[in-house]
């Protein structure tokens, strides 16, 4: 699946990104702090205010697409049908 991304990548485009090339679409609130946000130290709600406001960006431009959250372990990206 190709991703066309305005020409300044931000957090958001970078969190789908990263989602897209994860194993099953998984990834931990580690794996976004470091290979999203670049700081191991950001905060778990400076995590959540990021995938909160990507879950409404999605929603916004109606993308396909819905972050879940697995408890007590991360986020998963599932890709609906547009059939």
């Amino acid at each position: 699946m190709q991703i066309h991304f305005k020409k300044e990548e931000n957090q958001y485009d970078r969190l789908i990104s990263t989602f897209l090339d994860a194993p099953q679409n998984f990834l931990s609130k580690e794996d976004v702090r470091q290979d999203v946000m670049f700081d191991e130290y950001a905060s778990d709600s400076a995590v959540r205010t990021l995938i909160y406001e990507t879950r409404k960006r999605l929603v916004k431009e109606n993308k396909p697409w819905q972050i879940i959250t697995i408890h007590s372990k991360g986020y998963k990206l599932i890709i609906k049908s547009t059939e």
